[in-house]
């Protein structure tokens, strides 16, 4: 949702300026994104009917009774219809169905391994909970917690030309940024 608006606001600017582009931009990707939750949610369901992961009649129950509006039930039964699809897949994993659902780890403490503590990798994570967990990676999911050890390495912070004391621990996904969703569709963008 973010990148395609961000995308228009600097494309706009640079319009404005009448000058040189303030910011030289080609084009923009986005890897998996969101586009629209009334065609997203939609496309979720009709992706895990086709896997047969939903049976033909609970596929057809939620279509009739939600008239393919399953962002926003319209009714009791598109609701129950929309409960029951949710507790069908509640532990897939939504980014590769065929790999196993795994805990996010979203602020672990990595560290390089010491002599004293070495590990087949090289790595130790601390959880949240404050469990050692060990590499190699379960699930794809985990060799993102390797961008921490990269994007807090001084070498790399230096290279990035990020100065010493101006910027804290890099977090992969900071949660706690006052955000409100007031972007419902990036389809006409």
């Amino acid at each position: 949702m973010i990148i395609p608006s961000l995308a228009l606001e600097i494309h706009l600017s640079n319009k404005e300026s009448g000058e040189e582009p303030l910011l030289n931009l080609k084009g923009y990707f986005a890897g998996n994104p969101m586009t629209d939750d009334r065609f997203d949610s939609a496309g979720t369901i009709r992706f895990f009917h086709g896997m047969a992961i939903l049976s033909d009649e609970l596929y057809e129950f939620a279509k009739e009774s939600c008239g393919g509006n399953y962002s926003d039930p319209p009714n009791a039964l598109c609701r129950e219809s929309i409960q029951a699809i949710d507790n069908c897949t509640k532990d897939i994993n939504l980014s590769h169905i065929l790999e196993p659902s795994c805990e996010k780890i979203w602020s672990p403490r990595i560290q390089q391994a010491t002599a004293s503590n070495k590990t087949s990798s090289g790595l130790r994570v601390e959880s949240l909970a404050g469990d050692d967990l060990m590499f190699p990676f379960k699930c794809r999911r985990d060799t993102y917690q390797l961008s921490y050890v990269w994007a807090n390495d001084e070498g790399v912070r230096e290279s990035l030309g990020i100065r010493q004391g101006t910027k804290g621990e890099w977090k992969r996904c900071a949660l706690d940024i006052p955000y409100t969703r007031d972007i419902t569709s990036t389809l006409e963008i």
